[in-house]
């Protein structure tokens, strides 16, 4: 099995961008989005820190809005374990994870 992890964290990009959007950000950045394999992610976040794009192999986006005020992004290094495990970003986990640890 593949290992779990974020390629790279690209901030302050414009979340109205779809597939050909996202895919362009990365090849300006050295990055093939076809070339993503299971357990390889991009994840993409607005200047407003308040939402959140993963790109995942075979080209599939998942979206996260936070509805309350902006992401902690602590927990953006948890996304894409969380993601893997429930298919979808599952941000109250990554944050409690993250949360938990800093409490021990």
């Amino acid at each position: 099995m593949a290992d779990v992890k974020a390629l790279r964290i690209f901030l302050n990009v414009d979340l109205r961008n779809s597939h050909e959007g996202l895919s362009a950000i990365a090849t300006k950045n050295k990055i093939d989005v076809k070339k993503l394999v299971a357990g390889e992610y991009l994840i993409f976040i607005n200047s407003e820190k308040n939402k959140i794009k993963l790109y995942a192999a075979n080209e599939v986006i998942a979206y996260y809005r936070c509805p309350h005020g902006k992401v902690d992004l602590r927990a953006i290094s948890k996304i894409p374990q969380a993601f893997k495990a429930s298919g979808k970003i599952d941000y109250d986990a990554c944050l409690k994870e993250i949360m938990e640890a800093k409490l021990k």
